[in-house]
């Protein structure tokens, strides 16, 4: 595949036989966002173009994909694009089962400890609580994105993230 082939394209490329390379020496780079706050709004804008190829683009269908790169795609897109739906659900399941065992007190007490600490990243700048934060909010932006796509559509065109360009 060409260096410049994106991962949408990487995959129609294999659903039609042909094979994806793993290549250690290829990098890339990008700008970082001066703030939190400016990579949610860079990552509501790139899932708002992502979710159209999970949703109507093949992505979401394992047919024409080699096993193994099936796997790889299901691991690496779909629970990553699904892990927002899938918090809630834990934490709701860690609740109901609090009296069932100390894993599910301590499952419970790690979530609920990550949402403070992204509540506290805001007003506290530590980078453990930053790194709570900047999860949190990316992983909002995936739900905020969706709901937008699904209101909208995709945007026709977006300005790009402060402080990268």
């Amino acid at each position: 595949l060409a260096p410049t082939t994106t991962p949408e394209r990487a995959r129609a490329i294999v659903k039609r036989g042909g094979r994806a390379v793993y290549v250690p020496e290829a990098r890339a780079t990008e700008k970082m966002v001066p703030s939190i706050e400016g990579e949610w709004t860079r990552k509501r804008r790139m899932m708002s173009h992502a979710w159209p190829i999970v949703l109507r683009g093949g992505l979401l269908s394992p047919r024409g994909y080699p096993p193994l790169y099936a796997l790889m795609v299901a691991s690496h897109r779909l629970l990553r694009y699904a892990t927002p739906f899938l918090h809630p659900v834990a934490l709701v399941a860690n609740a109901a089962l609090l009296g069932e065992g100390w894993v599910y007190v301590a499952a419970f007490a790690i979530q609920l400890a990550v949402l403070a600490a992204a509540v506290a990243g805001r007003v506290v700048r530590v980078r453990p609580l930053l790194v709570a934060r900047y999860y949190v909010l990316v992983t909002w932006a995936t739900v905020v994105s969706l709901c937008n796509y699904l209101r909208r559509g995709v945007p026709a065109t977006w300005d790009p993230a402060e402080g990268t360009r």
